[in-house]
């Protein structure tokens, strides 16, 4: 069964709800984006450093550095607006927390190579 929503104000138009239909408002709606985005900014670097806590091979750990950076970089580019400079920026900064990360947890023998 449809119902009609009063005319917009400023547009004059009119929208056809449904029963089981809902209408979320955009301030609602992008301040869940916006949290959303938030927990993935934080947990895609966290994982990233955890993920290469539990890798034992030092190949397997530059290979992991490489393809999380890489997979960091094309979500920058195609979730944000950023500038190139930015995006290789942010990618660069991540790799290089990783790297210190590796560097820093086990040490110059390379780990379980």
């Amino acid at each position: 069964m449809q119902k009609l929503r009063s005319p917009d104000i400023e547009t004059g138009a009119v929208e056809l709800l449904y029963e089981n239909q809902f209408s979320v408002s955009d301030k609602k709606a992008r301040a869940v984006a916006t949290v959303i985005a938030m927990l993935m900014a934080s947990a895609m670097p966290t994982s990233s450093i955890v993920a290469l806590y539990y890798i034992d091979s030092a190949v397997w750990r530059l290979a992991f550095i490489v393809l999380f950076s890489a997979f960091f970089a094309s979500t920058l580019a195609i979730f944000t607006k950023a500038k190139r400079i930015e995006i290789f920026s942010a990618s660069l900064a991540l790799a290089s927390v990783q790297v210190v990360f590796v560097g820093t947890a086990f040490g110059s023998g390379g780990g379980g190579s």
